[in-house]
């Protein structure tokens, strides 16, 4: 057991060792610098979030994962991943929806319901019973992101982030 545990520890230190967080601005510039190469138009680049991002110490590489948003809010799964060695771009998977605007009639970023009831909502679509209303602990993001008590039904908080879901027609 002790052998196993070593071994756990050893390879997360290594995990840890290999990968260091890139701080956002350092990511941004890179991003930036290769706009043109990613296809961002100067729009996109004013409205991408920059989810997460780090450096491989064991090929150099800097990985930088970039979400596309629409009116200040993310866009569910319209995530990339770009590679950068030696400050250019050198992979680039993913891909954002084009002219976004032009595929919603909503202008603004109101939701138009609240998210206690789209919490009561998916729920009900899950079949959970509960007889509670949800109780709102914390609100992050710029109210974009709810935590709410477990109700009961779950071993942790429960939580709904506001964003966009693209269907097959439009968003």
């Amino acid at each position: 057991m002790k052998k196993y545990l070593l071994l756990a520890f050893l390879m997360t230190s290594f995990v840890t060792l290999q990968a260091q967080d890139l701080d956002y601005k350092k990511a941004m510039v890179l991003v930036e610098k290769n706009k043109s190469a990613i296809g961002l138009s100067d729009t996109e680049l004013k409205q991408l979030l920059i989810s997460n991002s780090y450096k491989d110490a064991s090929s150099g590489l800097h990985m930088v994962y970039i979400q596309q948003t629409y009116l200040g809010l993310p866009v569910y799964n319209q995530i990339e991943v770009l590679a950068f060695k030696d400050g250019k771009l050198v992979s680039h998977t993913g891909e954002r929806i084009q002219s976004i605007d032009k595929l919603t009639s909503v202008k603004n970023n109101i939701p138009v319901i609240t998210a206690d009831i789209a919490v009561l909502a998916a729920l009900a679509d899950r079949k959970l019973p509960t007889s509670n209303r949800p109780v709102l602990l914390e609100t992050k993001n710029d109210g974009r992101l709810f935590v709410y008590d477990n109700m009961n039904i779950s071993r942790e908080n429960i939580t709904a982030e506001l964003m966009w879901v693209p269907s097959k027609n439009n968003l």
